[in-house]
C-alpha cells in the first residue's frame, strides 16, 4: 500500500489550472512509526484531559465533604506577632475562612528504618 504526500496550495487544493498539484509517493509501511506514535499522542492527550477533569471533580467533592464534617485551618501570623502583641493583633484581625485543599507526597521511610519494621 502506497499514501501520497501532496503539497497543497494555500489558497486553494487544487492548482490555476484545475489540476491538482503531483506529489510523491511514500510508502505506507514508512509511515507506520509515525501513525503509531501520533496515535499513542491522541491517546496521551485524551488521557490527561480525562486526569484533569477527574481531580477537579475529585477536589470539589472532597472540600465539599470537609466543609459539611469539620474545619480546618492554618494561620498564619508568627511574623506579625513579632512585630506586635498579641491583643493589637486581633485588635486588627479579620478572620476569614477558604475551603483549599492541598496535597503533598509522603516521604517514604529511610532504608534502614524499613529493614527494623
Amino acid at each position: 500500500m502506497t499514501a501520497n504526500s501532496t503539497p497543497v496550495p494555500t489558497s486553494s487544493a487544487k492548482a490555476l489550472n484545475g489540476a491538482r498539484p503531483a506529489g510523491k509517493v511514500i510508502p505506507l509501511l514508512a509511515l507506520a512509526s509515525l501513525r503509531e506514535k501520533v496515535d499513542l499522542l491522541a491517546e496521551l492527550r485524551q488521557l490527561a484531559r480525562e486526569a484533569e477533569r477527574a481531580d477537579r471533580e475529585l477536589t470539589q467533592e472532597i472540600l465539599a465533604a470537609m466543609e459539611r464534617t469539620y474545619n480546618a485551618l492554618s494561620v498564619g501570623v508568627v511574623a506579625a506577632r513579632k512585630l506586635m502583641g498579641e491583643d493589637d493583633l486581633r485588635a486588627i484581625s479579620t478572620v476569614t475562612t477558604t475551603p483549599t485543599l492541598r496535597m503533598e507526597p509522603v516521604k517514604p521511610a529511610p532504608a534502614a528504618a524499613r529493614r527494623r519494621e
